[in-house]
């Protein structure tokens, strides 16, 4: 005999499907798929809120790093700039006259340092073949080196140490006619402090600070070279 099967809800369709009027006359209250323009709003407005703190973050980051590309050149070139010159000056027999200078480069008169090679012909005197010069030049902002030309197109003068080596006074005279060699570039300022040749209880020495620049910045370095092997004061 026929079973009546009952309908249940898998198998029935939703009313307001069969009678679309059904859902009018009870008010379809389902929220709308789509965002209101004020949800839009608020959406763009956190997006850009996000975007520039991204954009600043990023910029900030991009400064950073080129900030510290520039100070890691400066402190390279320092230190070359600064084991050159001991490299150049700690070899040397004695000191002679020198000026300060300025870590500015506005001194009047610039950072230098007469210094004696080596007594080549031992001859206990001060050769004009066996004298260099370390001068800062301002205008240039580089350090220089000045030595008598080889071979030489002059006498080789005997100077007197006392009288003539170790005054300051000795530099520009020294050095004029020379073509000098560039040591070190990019050094806005310069300053030297000599230590004395005749002390009886310390060897002859160089301090020097220098200002060296690179692109919008500056940096302060300290060197200091000790006379490895100092000759005797000559007594010319």
């Amino acid at each position: 005999m026929f079973q009546p099967v009952a309908i249940t809800r898998r198998y029935a369709p939703p009313l307001t499907r069969v009678f679309p009027t059904f859902a009018v006359a009870l008010g379809d209250k389902r929220r709308p798929t789509a965002f209101t323009f004020v949800e839009l709003c608020f959406g763009l407005i956190i997006t850009a809120l996000v975007m520039a703190a991204l954009a600043t973050f990023s910029l900030a980051m991009s400064t950073a790093w080129q900030n510290a590309g520039s100070s890691q050149a400066i402190l390279l070139a320092a230190n070359q700039d600064v084991r050159l010159l001991d490299a150049k000056i700690r070899p040397c027999g004695l000191t002679g006259g020198w000026q300060a200078g300025s870590l500015d480069g506005t001194a009047q008169q610039p950072a230098a340092v007469l210094l004696w090679i080596a007594d080549t012909n031992n001859s206990a005197t001060v050769n004009y073949s066996e004298i260099m010069l370390i001068e800062h030049d301002p205008e240039s902002q580089q350090i220089k080196m000045y030595k008598a030309p080889v071979p030489l197109t002059v006498p080789d003068v005997v100077y007197s140490y006392e009288n003539v080596f170790s005054q300051a006074s000795f530099i520009d005279t020294f050095k004029d006619g020379l073509t000098p060699t560039v040591l070190c570039s990019n050094v806005v300022g310069a300053q030297f402090y000599v230590g004395s040749a005749i002390s009886a209880t310390a060897r002859p020495f160089v301090e020097f600070a220098l200002t060296i620049k690179s692109g919008n910045q500056t940096q302060v370095v300290y060197g200091d070279a000790t006379l490895r092997a100092p000759l005797a004061v000559p007594t010319n």
